[in-house]
């Protein structure tokens, strides 16, 4: 039963708000007019931001992207439309257990999942990552889309125990035009291939990486590198390979441990070139097999967590209101139309109208390959104080890996 008064969106009830992040809201929602449908989820701007170009580019490159994507590790992609001035997405409702949660649970406790599990949540990750990795355009060529925010908190493992990557908020079309600014780095610090954190060209191998952190924290129960703050943990990422003792030995064990140390090679030229590579080399293990449903359910019955679906805040931490600038306290009212004040909550005597938008194709091929070696930098385009920017940096870093390498090597 749909309540008289509620958090209207157009033709959407807004149920309860499950994230809010640096781009946009995501609300569980119910559409009014079809109400058998079920519950979505439905992603829009935040209001403070809806004017800004680089967001609005970003939320068509979803669509753009979530569109084309047909896998049943990703989240599939319904809707793209508008209210008033707003610009909404909307994708099924995955109901399940945050892996952020499950995971958290087996660090804190210092015992990984039971491997047949792990095991096929691993597989899972890495096929939806395959996909997109080989997305097609439309004539026909490969287009590598990289997910560049692959963290547990986006991976939803279902009541069937299928895992299932979601937002595709900061995508990126390897072969298309940038729509990020240069120099700036978006994503989870610590999942962040090095070649992401420090702002340089990347490819699907950084995916790889982030899965790969991913995959070790699952079978190992501990961190590949424990965490550090800031410039100290981009150097050891940088430079050192992940910390092994006997116990994260034995609990990988001896076949996937060379799978994992390889995804997480800190120069992407060692690493697998994509997620379909490193697939297969975990496949050559002979050790995937999918586990039976009730391994999952026990394992999550003894982790005693309510399923997302289910808990009464947020499953995605959102920023405060403290936390936010001037004029980043504006709301969305019903029919999409920004407001300096929270809109009250009245019964809805007219649904305002939703309007379906054509999602474009993919634009031109930018490069034909993906060899950073073969792109150049045209003359003139990056100005002085982006030079100068990227001089003070790289000095910088130079002063922190000789302070690195003095404490290593000579005390």
């Amino acid at each position: 039963m749909i309540p008289a008064v509620s958090a209207a969106f157009g033709p959407f009830d807004l149920l309860r708000l499950l994230g809010r992040g640096g781009m946009g809201e995501v609300f569980l929602a119910r559409r009014r007019d079809q109400p058998e449908a079920g519950e979505v989820v439905l992603k829009r701007l935040r209001p403070e931001l809806a004017e800004t170009p680089e967001y609005k580019k970003r939320l068509l490159f979803e669509a753009q992207v979530a569109s084309r994507l047909q896998h049943p590790n990703l989240v599939r992609f319904l809707e793209f439309g508008r209210v008033g001035q707003c610009d909404y997405l909307v994708m099924d409702h995955v109901a399940g257990f945050s892996l952020k949660r499950l995971i958290d649970r087996a660090l804190d406790n210092d015992e990984p999942p039971p491997r047949p599990i792990a095991l096929s949540i691993a597989e899972g990750i890495l096929q939806g990552l395959a996909a997109m990795h080989s997305v097609v355009d439309e004539t026909g060529a490969v287009r590598p889309i990289l997910h560049r925010d692959v963290t547990p908190a986006n991976v939803i493992v279902t009541h069937s125990g299928t895992p299932v990557l979601i937002d595709f908020g900061i995508a990126k079309d390897v072969l298309g035009p940038a729509i990020t600014q240069m120099g700036k780095v978006i994503g989870t610090v610590r999942y962040m291939a090095p070649e992401h954190r420090k702002a340089e060209f990347i490819d699907p191998s950084a995916d790889v990486f982030s899965a790969s952190m991913i995959l070790f924290e699952m079978f190992a129960a501990r961190h590949p590198w424990p965490p550090l703050f800031g410039m100290r943990e981009l150097l050891r990422t940088v430079f050192d390979p992940p910390e092994l003792d006997d116990v994260i030995r034995a609990r990988v064990g001896e076949r996937l441990l060379p799978i994992l140390l390889k995804g997480l090679e800190c120069d992407a030229r060692n690493r697998y070139p994509d997620a379909a590579t490193m697939l297969a080399a975990l496949r050559a293990t002979g050790e995937l097999g999918a586990p039976p449903e009730e391994s999952l359910h026990a394992w999550v019955e003894s982790a005693e967590l309510e399923a997302d679906e289910k808990l009464e805040g947020m499953v995605v931490d959102a920023p405060s209101d403290a936390a936010l600038g001037p004029g980043e306290s504006r709301y969305w009212d019903h029919k999409g139309r920004v407001q300096e004040e929270a809109p009250p909550l009245r019964p809805m005597d007219t649904i305002p109208p939703s309007h379906p938008l054509t999602i474009p194709p993919l634009p031109p091929r930018r490069h034909n390959v993906l060899d950073t070696g073969d792109l150049e930098i045209p003359p003139g385009t990056v100005t002085p104080p982006v030079m100068k920017r990227f001089f003070i940096g790289s000095l910088v870093v130079l002063g922190l890996a000789v302070g690195w390498a003095v404490e290593h090597f000579l005390l």
